[in-house]
């Protein structure tokens, strides 16, 4: 039987052999041509682990930087601002850590706009099971125009329009069954029930 052997190391003078776990040191004659070394001699060829291990690395990095750029290419809506980013301070929204009033957009459960702290223009709010809560406009930081809100099971709990943060003319409102609430259903005069 023919014991096991396993090149370890190479360099120009000497190879190293291991055999069961023992390494042992074997000299290396260099070729001579014409009393001086050859060229492989002096300058000899990279062993073929050695390149390998290069075409190896590059090409994992190849693989690592790739996915990379592409990541930082997609714009992704977890990357962006939601409610819990902000702090409310004497009525105005801040961006945490900050004391200049925000503006700019905010995502997730509440998309929407604000302008120097104050909610401005359209906006949507969601229940924690993704029902839609409420759509509507903001003006000044104040509910504008037509309003529609829900129950958590998706169906429509309030309805009519805003004028200045106050409800204005005829809201209807459903309990969560679907059927009308005729208690509050009637016509609102700056934010006060006035008739059925």
């Amino acid at each position: 039987m023919i014991p096991e052997i396993t090149l370890l190391k190479k360099s120009n003078r000497s190879v190293v052999l291991a055999q069961k776990g023992a390494a042992r040191k074997l000299p290396r004659e260099p070729r001579v041509t014409n009393n001086a070394l050859s060229q492989t001699d002096r300058f000899p060829a990279p062993h073929f682990t050695e390149t390998l291990k290069s075409d190896y690395s590059l090409s994992m990095r190849t693989l690592f930087v790739i996915p990379l750029v592409l990541m930082s290419l997609v714009s992704l809506p977890s990357w962006g601002l939601t409610m819990d980013d902000l702090v409310m301070r004497a009525g105005l929204y801040y961006k945490k850590f900050t004391a200049v009033p925000f503006s700019g957009e905010v995502e997730g459960q509440f998309n929407g706009s604000f302008n120097d702290g104050k909610k401005e223009g359209a906006w949507e709010a969601y229940w924690e099971n993704g029902q839609l809560y409420y759509k509507g406009s903001f003006k000044n930081g104040k509910e504008e125009g037509s309003w529609v809100i829900h129950h958590s099971n998706g169906l429509l709990r309030e309805k009519g329009v805003y004028e200045n943060g106050k409800k204005e003319g005829f809201w209807e409102w459903f309990l969560n069954d679907g059927s009308v609430w005729k208690n509050e259903t009637g016509t609102f005069k700056k934010g006060l029930k006035v008739s059925d």
